[in-house]
């Protein structure tokens, strides 16, 4: 039986080693287009990769013409991307000798001239999914847009919305109202049954969607379908960590990995979906409490490297990621700062680490501008991989509870939630 199994995990390898292999073979890519009411450059980048680390910048023309070159995998896609401000919009394409795109403005970027069957495919799929359901998004969102405050909002919230918005209202007031405007905004009573219809019909077509990718990734089978599955995997994932108190997100990624078992765990061997996959795997473990946090190695603001099983050792702990750049990072980061100091020497912690792009210098400005009383450490773009690891590669940041097992517990937590569970689990 053993022999059986030796002889079989052979095969196995050889097979992968020459189907890679064969994926490893890459064709110069010759991008091309015209662009409308946009300048600027053109942003080439792996999948699902990160626009401020593009494999290639194309420089878009006075004229509106661009055209570059890239060397790449034709059966691994890429995105082109335009970034204006904090905006970014692409689209998904395989390389192809000769690939065609048009730009219109901060619109996602149209592919025109394609002749392989992944982009036939690829299109096809756009169409039938993408463009015929955003169209009955764009349809709901107008209707949304078009209610005016008094319509959009409950009468209580609208009373303060107009006292807010009024500039003769004292300042001591407005902080009386923003205080009833949050409490409102915590008990649910801000949006009027009007505004909420529509966002039920929103979120009702979403899951449409979302049922009809997963009915065509299971019954099609092909390579177009795997990044499919890949990338609605990766969009249930972030989904989960942004509303962890919706479980319809968690049940569907589940769903996705339970079909990529069945149909795809033994289709297009040596690919690097499949790495997408497995990270994704390890992701959904962390989501369900079962998975240990990763464990690296950085380096504090004095240079002074630290583990961070060394500095967590056995506490309640948040690892906190985040970025100077990212405003609502340091807002989280921030908010943690009281939770520290109550709790601090009673066996909780935290730690954070900053992903910064160019130098260090923003992350040193941000640490004295915030006053953070713990650890902080740095991840320049070599080490930015454990964004990754953690299932936020193109996130700024996260942040994750961690219990005394060094089991993550949740990720993204609230404050309260994270009160709650020392109060719950801190021995005294």
């Amino acid at each position: 039986m053993k022999f059986h199994v030796t002889i079989a995990a052979f095969l196995s390898a050889l097979l992968c080693l020459s189907c890679s292999r064969g994926q490893d073979k890459t064709i110069v890519c010759h991008i091309y287009g015209t662009a409308e009411d946009v300048s600027g450059q053109l942003l080439i980048s792996e999948y699902d990769g990160d626009p401020r680390s593009p494999l290639a910048t194309i420089d878009i023309k006075e004229d509106g013409t661009f055209s570059g070159e890239i060397e790449a995998n034709p059966t691994v896609p890429l995105q082109a991307q335009l970034m204006e401000g904090g905006t970014c919009v692409y689209c998904h394409f395989f390389p192809e000798k000769e690939t065609g795109l048009a730009l219109k403005g901060m619109t996602p970027p149209v592919l025109t001239s394609y002749s392989g069957k992944y982009n036939k495919e690829l299109q096809k799929l756009k169409k039938t999914f993408d463009d015929s359901f955003s169209a009955r998004q764009d349809s709901l969102y107008a209707q949304m847009d078009a209610l005016t405050p008094e319509e959009a909002l409950t009468t209580e919230a609208f009373q303060l919305y107009t006292k807010l918005n009024d500039p003769d209202t004292p300042a001591a007031e407005k902080e009386t109202y923003s205080s009833e405007w949050n409490a409102l905004e915590q008990a649910g009573k801000i949006l009027s049954p009007k505004y909420n219809e529509i966002k039920t019909q929103l979120n009702k077509l979403g899951k449409e969607y979302h049922e009809s990718k997963i009915n065509y990734i299971s019954a099609r089978r092909s390579l177009v379908s795997f990044f499919t599955l890949a990338m609605e995997s990766q969009m249930m994932y972030d989904s989960s960590t942004a509303w962890p108190e919706d479980d319809y997100y968690y049940k569907t990624l589940s769903t996705l990995l339970d079909i990529y078992e069945t149909d795809y765990a033994d289709k297009f061997a040596g690919h690097p979906f499949h790495e997408k996959i497995a990270q994704l795997q390890s992701n959904a473990q962390m989501l369900a409490g079962k998975s240990h946090y990763i464990d690296f190695s950085l380096p504090d603001q004095n240079g002074a490297e630290h583990k961070l099983s060394d500095l967590i050792g056995g506490k309640i702990a948040v690892i906190d990621l985040w970025a100077s750049w990212c405003a609502g990072c340091r807002r989280h980061s921030k908010a943690l700062i009281p939770l520290y100091k109550k709790y601090s020497d009673k066996g909780f912690t935290v730690v954070g680490a900053a992903r910064e792009l160019k130098d260090d210098l923003a992350w040193r400005a941000a640490l004295e501008k915030d006053g953070y009383p713990w650890v902080n450490l740095l991840a320049m773009e070599p080490d930015h991989w454990i964004w990754t690891k953690y299932g936020v590669a193109n996130a700024a940041g996260c942040i994750l509870l961690v219990g005394r097992d060094g089991i993550v517990v949740s990720v993204n937590p609230s404050v309260d939630e994270i009160e709650e569970y020392i109060k719950n689990n801190l021995m005294d």
